[in-house]
């Protein structure tokens, strides 16, 4: 007993010491995340995110954009994959046309919770589904762009394999664009009048058949009524109004004998006039009440099942949003790059392999010795705001292009200078490029823009000399980015 009770005591320290250990590993995890989260607002991500704002054109892209969202790789391979979605919307002919779509994802939960859509949240999902299918349409039918400019030509010459639109074929690959969905919902709704239609179901259109019948016989029966009221002097003209959901004539009450055993259901405000409803037209009027409530209630079961149907289709819906905001995201990046005349950038496992000369770029003895070989790069927070002032002044200022040169195998860099010499700006500039690249962004530089895939991009940029170890700055920052392998 005594053995077994100490080999239990054991146990629950071995799971004591695995607890520990599994909270010093969530601990390392929230301060890394928490260093990263620190990098990207130094190096100024969100501002990036917000230049590639400028280009995107469904309420989706534009959000992941202002909430600074827009995806990195999370390998070389998934980096590699949205470079070339980029460069294939570079290659479109004409912008594609993202117009009337719209974020259907409220109205998709609303189904989900079985809350009974309108007939306009309805109409504005068979608008959006509508118009992602001609996106689609559009993009299979897409021919390359002509190049207009030398840096056209440089940038589309680089990569034929994607003049076929592949990779963006390849978001919208194995989408369910809900046909019989959209099918059913416009038979059964009018987008222009906001309406259900009589071909939403046989029970409606035999109502609303039976309904109109009805209506024509009580207007008839009430303007021959009106007729003999306005020859017998009980009013100027005929007129037919309706008073508590009933059809009815007016009449002078002076002269209200003119309608025996009539129904007076309202008066004017003077009281000189009533509105009565004929004897003759009270069984005609119960029919127009009951057939109305009967159209309401079937038109509400019209929007319950197309409500159900909805919500059954929701997931393939959401999914389907998702590749579009991807393709309207792809097509932003593209406009982003021809904006700041941006080259591909090739990592440099692909430059060592030969998958950079697809890209233009040729592996040779002399370049194959830099993991980072970037010619004449500029950050792209400094070139945008120069390129507007360009455009709008005329003016020819624009920032200062660097030329970085890294040794494969160096993993520290010292930069020495004077103040205000670039030091900082500099290493931004490689910091933003970085994330540029992991993101599916072409870089504002001149030439060759070839750079590692890294997993993680940490800066911690600033000029307190004291950390609160006490630590001289570059120290600190050493301390603070160091973690276990």
């Amino acid at each position: 007993e005594t053995k077994n009770a100490a080999a239990t005591d054991d146990d629950k320290e071995e799971e004591e010491e695995d607890d520990d250990d599994d909270d010093d590993e969530n601990e390392e995890d929230d301060l890394m995340d928490t260093v990263e989260i620190e990098s990207l607002d130094l190096l100024e991500w969100s501002s990036i995110c917000e230049q590639v704002f400028q280009f995107a054109s469904t309420p989706m892209g534009k959000q992941v954009c202002i909430q600074a969202r827009i995806p990195f790789g999370r390998n070389c391979q998934e980096s590699e994959k949205l470079l070339q979605q980029t460069a294939s919307a570079f290659c479109l002919s004409s912008d594609l046309d993202f117009s009337e779509i719209v974020d259907i994802t409220d109205i998709l939960s609303s189904a989900r919770s079985n809350f009974v859509c309108s007939i306009k949240e309805l109409c504005i999902v068979e608008k959006t589904l509508s118009a992602v299918r001609r996106l689609y349409k559009q993009l299979e039918c897409s021919v390359p762009r002509k190049t207009e400019s030398s840096y056209e030509m440089n940038v589309v010459d680089r990569k034929e394999v994607h003049l076929h639109f592949s990779p963006l074929m390849s978001i919208m690959e194995n989408s369910n664009f809900c046909a019989s969905l959209v099918r059913e919902l416009k038979e059964s709704l009018d987008n222009a009048t906001l309406s259900i239609l009589d071909t939403a179901s046989p029970s409606l259109l035999g109502i609303r058949m039976s309904r109109r019948g009805n209506t024509k016989a009580l207007e008839d029966l009430l303007l021959e009524i009106g007729e003999k009221v306005v020859a017998s002097g009980g009013m100027d003209s005929i007129m037919i109004t309706t008073r508590r959901a009933r059809q009815c004539i007016a009449v002078r009450a002076s002269h209200k004998h003119l309608l025996p055993g009539g129904l007076v259901l309202d008066f004017s405000n003077s009281g000189a006039t009533v509105f009565m409803e004929p004897k003759a037209a009270l069984e005609l009027n119960n029919n127009e009440v009951k057939l109305c409530a009967q159209e309401k209630a079937e038109e509400f079961a019209i929007l319950e099942r197309l409500t159900k149907k909805l919500a059954d289709e929701s997931e393939d819906i959401w999914n389907l949003l998702q590749k579009v905001t991807s393709l309207d995201l792809a097509c932003a990046k593209a406009g982003h790059a021809r904006w700041l005349q941006a080259v591909r950038p090739v990592f440099y496992s692909d430059f060592l392999s030969g998958k950079g000369e697809k890209c233009g770029v040729k592996s040779n003895n002399s370049t194959s010795d830099f993991s980072v070989d970037i010619e004449g790069l500029c950050h792209p927070l400094l070139l945008g705001p120069a390129l507007m002032d360009n455009k709008n002044e005329g003016g020819t200022s624009l920032p200062t292009p660097v030329d970085f040169k890294v040794k494969s195998g160096v993993r520290v860099i010292v930069i020495s200078g004077p103040n205000t010499g670039g030091k900082t700006a500099s290493m931004k500039t490689l910091g933003v490029a970085t994330l540029m690249a992991k993101a599916g962004l072409f870089l504002p530089a001149k030439g060759n823009a070839i750079l590692p895939w890294f997993d993680k991009v940490l800066a911690d940029i600033g000029d307190s000399q004291v950390k609160a170890s006490d630590l001289h700055f570059l120290f600190a920052t050493v301390s603070d980015f160091s973690y276990p392998q």
